[in-house]
């Protein structure tokens, strides 16, 4: 018989980006994924334990509740996706000459970071991208980033 839930293990998420909370080894937490209908096919839950013995007690326990109740006795992540519908995909030359502005997002993030990026490296970069790159990939002329596929490229 095929089990309707499964178990995995997870470290916490960091508190600050790149540093883990703790210097000895890291806690594990145990996450339910409980097999429902299309279009996810699961729901992960987290159980909040880090023994999978008892995790495990409290996922069958979650599992038939549902099934003998019919309503969910756990409170589902927020979901990975946006609900909102995605913005079109820019066209490839406008992404491109955008890419290296020195108000563009990359600029920005290194400047945030740290390592705020020189102007004559983003003019480098965009002389690149006006000499070359706009003036010889014809197949990428007018066309939209998510229609950029492998085939296209090679």
């Amino acid at each position: 018989m095929r089990k309707e839930y499964y178990l995995k293990r997870r470290i916490p998420k960091p508190t600050k980006p790149g540093v883990m909370p703790r210097k000895r080894k890291p806690k594990y937490y145990w996450y339910v994924c409980i097999l429902t209908s299309p279009p996810r096919g699961y729901e992960e839950v987290s159980t909040k334990l880090s023994n999978r013995s008892v995790a495990e007690a409290k996922a069958l326990e979650w599992f038939q509740a549902w099934m003998t109740t019919g309503e969910k006795p756990w409170k589902p992540l927020p979901p990975t996706s946006p609900s909102t519908p995605l913005p079109a995909s820019p066209l490839c030359d406008d992404y491109l000459t955008s890419f290296w502005r020195d108000d563009g997002d990359y600029a920005r993030f290194k400047r945030l970071k740290g390592s705020p990026l020189s102007a004559s490296y983003l003019g480098n970069s965009r002389a690149w991208i006006q000499h070359y790159a706009l003036a010889s990939w014809g197949p990428f002329a007018g066309k939209r980033l998510d229609e950029i596929t492998p085939r296209i490229v090679e």
